[in-house]
């Protein structure tokens, strides 16, 4: 993977210095040992290093969108928020053409189907929530194939990958989103479900823990209790406006004007 990094990122460092122009990067994710599976780890892992070693030489300013993939590329760089994105396609009809009644509560588990997104955990806990459970997504390679193979589908709905239309109908549809993620350092599936209004539930991994005392969001479930896993969205879903407030104050301090205004201040202080 990413093998035209190393063609692309020497010229374009080669260019910039030629032009005297600064290089920023922003890593939207960060490779190391935890993304790295059989077979031949040591030679994946020391791949992902030399790899990690040539972006950080290539820039001279970088950003990330957590404090732990900071550290995962050892830099000194800065943090931004991830943002919540503002181009949302609302559907009131979202599940009614999705083929589920108007009233009908719908959980979904959103994005590629992949160990870490911890489909498998999610498949036990519908054995214990009282609404259509959904894994709205499907798998994006082999690896991905071979692990919704193990997966016990018979109590929820797998809908195969989805396009983008068909993205934004689920976020419009659903009462609930799943996150019983293996690891976090940041979540886009979050943010889109902040966008369109949608409580959200999650393993109790130090990240959403840490978002869940400040803001009030995620409600955090043990992945490895399914009934109990269960009861936590079960509450989620008997509750009115769950999450209403804690929505709010997250948009606020991690608005994508907040992102916008962060980028444009660095790009025009390194380029004075």
């Amino acid at each position: 993977m990413s093998i035209a990094s190393w063609l692309v990122f020497p010229i374009l460092w080669i260019m910039s210095r030629l032009r005297g122009t600064p290089i920023i990067i922003t890593f939207h994710t960060v490779w190391s040992n935890k993304t790295v599976s059989p077979p031949l780890r040591p030679l994946k892992k020391l791949y992902v290093s030399l790899n990690n070693a040539m972006l950080r030489a290539v820039a001279d300013h970088e950003m990330f969108l957590s404090e732990e993939e900071k550290r995962m590329m050892g830099s000194d760089g800065y943090v931004i928020a991830h943002g919540v994105p503002t181009e949302t396609h609302p559907n009131t009809t979202a599940k009614t053409e999705l083929g589920y009644e108007e009233d009908e509560q719908i959980v979904i588990e959103l994005g590629y189907v992949r160990p870490e997104k911890g489909q498998k955990e999610f498949a036990e806990m519908a054995k214990f929530i009282d609404a259509s459970c959904v894994i709205a997504g499907g798998p994006q390679n082999t690896r991905g194939e071979e692990y919704l193979d193990i997966i016990d589908t018979s109590n929820v709905e797998v809908t195969g990958v989805l396009s983008k239309n068909e993205f934004h109908d689920w976020l419009n549809a659903a009462d609930i989103v799943v996150l019983p993620y293996q690891t976090v350092s940041q979540s886009g599936i979050l943010n889109w479900a902040v966008a369109y209004d949608t409580p959200i539930a999650a393993h109790e991994l130090q990240k959403f823990v840490e978002m869940e005392v400040e803001f009030g969001l995620p409600t955090t479930f043990d992945k490895d209790n399914p009934e109990s896993a269960g009861s936590v969205v079960n509450e989620l879903l008997d509750r009115e406006g769950p999450q209403e407030d804690a929505i709010e104050a997250y948009r606020v301090e991690n608005g994508m004007t907040n992102v916008l205004e962060f980028h444009t201040d660095l790009y025009a202080r390194v380029t004075q």
